[in-house]
């Protein structure tokens, strides 16, 4: 992956990121994780394909995507183990997989799991904002315990036969237990009278999501194939509790249970057929959510009901011509998506087209434009309106009212790559009807931190991705990744505003054998998530690696030599101002022991490619 200019290693997670952020990752087509693809040895792959605009049967839409082909499976029995664990404080992020492979049935188990226990973490935040006339202003400073541990486990059973058919079954069940508690002392003014408090916040969260998901190809002839993907999830989850008190008095009180239980339904049918230089791919996709919360606070008592119902139909053709220097790919498709609860019943409708140019001028130049149009639509916790205590004075709510709307985002790219440079270049331009953005609203008795729809959102820009080799051995790699982007929004709330954001991350490698050295830094790391802007957590890594035959050793120094923080503000005419700050005090200089090894016993046979995967990740909460 360290070939690919456009991807990193984020080496705390252990996930791969872009500068759009995540990235699908599909191991010939099939969902994958990073742990799977560590047992994979660099000689069995074949070829790694890289979407910044993924066909339909990769998710399509802006998500960014690698496909790793493989030369072939093993017969036989293989697998690996991946742990991590740091040095100053308690953490690790393990993996297990075990794949078992005979005939035309495969069976495999995927376990991976993440904790952390953090217990000093320094906090600070201040608000202030004027509610019936009265000046209130809220100094808080403290220290946070946080915990999370999460448990996945996979189980697939796969039976193929080679140019016929594919049949997988894959069960997953995802546990999720966090644990957040902030102590404080407080200065509280009302009209600049001072009042000294101390105060507790603490939140558990508990969540359970069993999953199925079914997957069937079928070759029909040699240019005709039909797929079907059906998932089913269930999500029970809950949450809450807040208090503060002066002079062991208490003086705000949000004792809050929040009990959700969810189901959902995705399915997904898709015809191909090839006529030479062109394929056409028609298709249907549809999904259905049903989310029933029980809310108990100091607001309410009740029990909350939405559905979503959302399906799109789709037509995708793209064509290779003049020796395959010209490529195009063309989408049509119409999305609709059902909102019902208590308050609202609607359905919206948008036409999603999509169009991706490339032509080969120069064995070294590329050169590609397109066009882009997608539906933007609320997630089940975003609709739902139930309001919790953030402050004294402030509540947070949903709101059922929010409407769809669409984004049509149109692009020039420019790529140059030789032996030792590589150079990705794209302007952009996006305008969004309808953005979904959440502000400070002064309500009846409360200031609200709401959900509500803007008018619009223009965001243009020019990125780049530069990778530098100086060296025919590849001793030393340079990468750059970055961008300078124009941001406007017009707000019935915020009113219009416009900000300038200019990323930038780099990393050095050198390799030499079997050792690996890196050094990852960023700059300028800001980003406009209203109504904050915020101040991402610094990035300062340096690590080595060590590869002897099926065994891997690696030590990563995290957030080297700086304070490992994260803070924001609130931006524009903002009714309520919040600034806010915390710092990981454990992390810095933090030392990340890594061992993996990965075996396998048998014979390479081919291994069918699977292209279409779903799943629900939302659990409302």
């Amino acid at each position: 992956m360290e070939k690919v200019p456009q991807l990193r290693l984020d080496p705390l997670s252990q996930k791969l990121a872009s500068q759009a952020g995540s990235v699908n990752l599909f191991i010939n087509g099939v969902a994958a994780s990073e742990q799977e693809l560590k047992t994979l040895r660099p000689e069995d792959i074949k070829t790694i394909e890289y979407y910044d605009l993924p066909p339909m049967r990769y998710g399509g839409g802006d998500s960014k995507a690698v496909n790793v082909v493989t030369k072939g499976a093993v017969a036989g029995f293989y697998g690996g183990v991946d742990l991590s664990h740091g040095t100053s404080h308690s953490y690790f992020n393990d993996g297990l997989y075990l794949k078992y492979n005979r005939g035309k049935g495969q069976l495999m188990l995927r376990y991976e799991t993440n904790y952390k226990n953090d217990k000093n973490i320094g906090e600070w935040e201040r608000y202030a904002y004027t509610l019936h006339d009265v000046d209130y202003v809220k100094e808080a400073t403290g220290r946070r315990h946080l915990m999370y541990f999460v448990n996945n486990i996979n189980l697939q059973y796969t039976n193929q036969k080679q140019d016929n058919y594919i049949f997988q079954a894959l069960a997953s069940t995802n546990v999720l237990e966090t644990e957040n508690t902030v102590n404080t002392d407080i200065d509280w003014f009302v009209d600049e009278i001072l009042n000294e408090r101390t105060g507790v916040s603490r939140s558990l969260q508990h969540s359970v999501s069993p999953s199925l998901n079914l997957y069937l190809w079928k070759q029909l002839d040699k240019k005709q194939e039909i797929i079907a993907n059906l998932v089913g999830t269930y999500f029970d989850a809950f949450g809450d509790n807040k208090e503060e008190w002066m002079a062991e008095v208490p003086v705000l009180n949000d004792r809050q249970t929040m009990q959700n239980n969810k189901y959902s339904v995705i399915g997904e049918g898709m015809y191909s057929k090839h006529f030479g230089h062109v394929s056409l791919s028609v298709g249907e996709q549809f999904s259905y959510e049903h989310l029933a919360s029980l809310i108990d606070n100091s607001f309410v008592n009740d029990r909350y009901v939405t559905e979503l119902i959302s399906t799109q139909t789709y037509a995708e053709v793209d064509g290779r011509h003049l020796d395959n220097k010209l490529q195009w790919r063309l989408s049509l498709g119409a999305s609709g998506r059902y909102t019902g609860s208590r308050e609202v019943e609607v359905w919206n409708w948008v036409f999603t087209p999509r169009l991706t140019v490339g032509y080969q001028i120069l064995p070294t130049l590329l050169v590609r434009a397109g066009f882009s149009q997608y539906n933007t639509s609320p997630s089940l916790s975003q609709l739902n309106n139930s309001a919790t205590l953030v402050s004294d004075n402030i509540i947070q709510r949903g709101n059922p009212y929010l409407k769809s709307g669409f984004a049509n985002t149109t692009f020039l790219g420019l790529s140059y790559t030789n032996n030792w440079l590589a150079v990705y270049l794209t302007g952009s331009f996006q305008y969004a009807k309808n953005p979904i953005n959440t502000y400070f609203v002064e309500g009846e008795q409360y200031m609200e931190l709401v959900q509500e729809n803007a008018y619009w959102s223009r965001v243009a820009g020019v990125n780049y991705n530069i990778q530098i080799t100086p060296f025919a051995n590849r001793i030393l790699t340079l990468k750059l990744t970055g961008g300078v982007y124009y941001q406007q929004y017009d707000s019935p709330f915020a009113g219009r505003f416009d900000y300038v954001t200019y990323p930038l991350s780099y990393e050095v490698d050198v390799n030499w054998k079997n050792f690996t050295a890196f050094y990852q830094g960023a700059l300028n790391n800001r980003y406009l998530n209203l109504p904050y802007l915020i101040d991402a957590q610094p990035v300062s890594n340096l690590g080595v690696r060590y590869r002897y035959k099926d065994w891997m050793f690696s030590a990563t120094w995290i957030g080297l030599l700086i304070d490992w923080s994260y803070g924001g503000r609130t931006v524009g005419a903002s009714v309520v101002q919040h600034d806010q700050l915390a710092t990981y005090w454990n992390n810095r200089n933090m030392i990340l022991i890594g061992v993996s090894f990965q075996f396998g016993k048998g014979r390479v046979y081919n291994e069918a490619t699977r292209r279409v995967d779903n799943a629900d990740r939302d659990s409302g909460l």
